[in-house]
């Protein structure tokens, strides 16, 4: 399964695209049978590019893709599906070649960037003026640059909750229904949960998971991300951050988290067998708990993450998936017939069938399929946690932060330093000012968006 983190850090610079293939063919993404076999000489061929995702996931894009193409003859799509880690190099190859695909599926909060380097094709007239009506107030401020619109979102899911075991709790004398409220109830639960070849709490624990796993936390014990709204200045340095690596540093010596990874960060496995009582984890993970661990779902229980002092909700940043036309496509407008069709249309149906085929774990971007889903008479038994995220999780959730990972990047190797025993003070005075610099360097003060 590709990494949500590896879409966010390849995507900034690169499209934010999902993943890519090589071709067996003169057209990037088409077999040499295909090429072929196009269709017929008013048929419009268009280039599709997507990551491995989940079974489910892969399996409903290619019966979508199958669909659209049976259901008329004007347009034919032609899906390429590969893991995400060829994405960078294809694409910096396809690009400079002009055989980029005409669309890709792609992740992360960077529209802003890519729309300066030219990278996306406006959607703004492409798609019915009731498409864009029907986003949320967030999902349009994630697409939307300069008043137009660049991608149209597809999902959101919110990158960091807490999963705990309540059968472990109860051994640990600890209630089942109470999960813990504050960091200092994180780590002593967590003291009282480890055991033999079982940690207390799984999260990520290196620079790059940090990177975007404590964006929620930033917020919380300081109320601020570490650069200002202008991005023209470095804000690393607030003493409240050292609170947060001190947290860290607690988790890691009293041994309550793994002193390496035991698995990729998003990936739910390691909990699921039982090599830990906790896990901060993004809302995909319920999908893959339930399809692979169905025997503890009435063990599990799922909440919004502990705040610093235990009072309000932690502002948990939300992932996406967005649907994005190639800047230098030959055919955007047979593009958007795609979009319509599947994911942009009046007919819920083919959008809520994704939602089902995850288990409800993700959410969606427009008022209409949220209602669709809210009244699914499945939803919540295929999602027992489903309404905890929907109504407490989304209604307090960020988007992600626009300006370069870079600064994201390095604000998470100074967590991890001073996880492993670095001086704390002196770690976050050196970020602060390795940020600015970057800052300098990117001119970011003059890429911010403008308010």
């Amino acid at each position: 399964m590709i990494s949500r983190r590896h879409l966010l850090a390849t995507g900034a610079a690169l499209g934010s695209a999902a993943g890519l293939a090589a071709c067996g063919s003169g057209t990037p993404g088409q077999t040499a049978e295909e090429a072929k076999n196009t269709g017929s000489s008013t048929t419009t061929t268009i280039q599709f590019w997507l990551g491995k995702l989940t079974t489910g996931e892969d399996n409903w894009y290619k019966k979508i893709v199958k669909d659209f193409n049976a259901a008329q003859t004007a347009v034919k799509v032609v899906l390429t599906q590969v893991p995400g880690d060829a994405w960078e190099q294809k694409l910096k190859s396809a690009q400079a070649a002009g055989k980029a695909p005409d669309m890709y599926i792609g992740s992360g909060n960077g529209v802003n960037v890519q729309v300066g380097n030219g990278e996306l094709a406006d959607l703004t007239d492409l798609l019915p003026a009731s498409a864009w009506d029907d986003l949320t107030d967030t999902a349009k401020e994630l697409v939307t640059v300069d008043g137009k619109m660049y991608a149209y979102p597809m999902l959101f899911e919110p990158q960091t909750v807490l999963y705990y075991r309540k059968d472990m709790f109860t051994e640990a004398g600890l209630d089942p229904e109470t999960p813990p409220k504050s960091w200092a109830d994180m780590v002593a639960f967590g003291s009282k949960l480890k055991v033999k070849d079982r940690f207390g709490l799984i999260l990520g624990v290196t620079a790059g998971d940090f990177g975007f796993q404590s964006w929620g936390w930033q917020r919380n014990v300081a109320g601020h991300l570490p650069i200002s709204d202008d991005w023209s200045t470095a804000e690393a340095d607030d003493p409240k951050y050292e609170k947060l690596a001190a947290f860290y540093r607690d988790l890691y010596n009293q041994e309550i988290v793994a002193k390496q990874a035991l698995s990729a960060s998003n990936v739910s496995s390691p909990f699921g067998q039982g090599k830990a009582a906790m896990m901060v984890q993004g809302s995909w993970g319920i999908s893959e708990l339930i399809d692979e661990y169905p025997q503890l779902t009435d063990k599990i229980g799922v909440v919004p993450l502990p705040t610093h002092d235990g009072t309000g909700i932690v502002p948990a940043t939300i992932g996406n998936m967005k649907w994005m036309i190639d800047g230098k496509s030959k055919n955007p407008q047979a593009v958007a017939e795609f979009f319509k069709w599947a994911i942009a249309g009046d007919d819920p149906a083919v959008l809520l069938d994704y939602f089902k085929t995850t288990k409800y774990s993700k959410f969606p971007t427009r008022k209409s399929i949220t209602e669709a889903v809210a009244t699914a008479p499945d939803a919540d038994t295929l999602n027992p946690w489903r309404k905890v995220i929907a109504d407490v999780v989304m209604p307090a959730a960020a988007l992600e932060p626009q300006y370069d990972w870079t600064v994201s990047e390095a604000f998470g190797k100074a967590l991890e330093k001073c996880m492993r025993g670095d001086d704390i003070p002196k770690t976050m005075a050196a970020v602060n000012k390795e940020i600015q610099a970057i800052i300098d360097k990117l001119k970011l003060a003059e890429k911010a968006p403008k308010k």
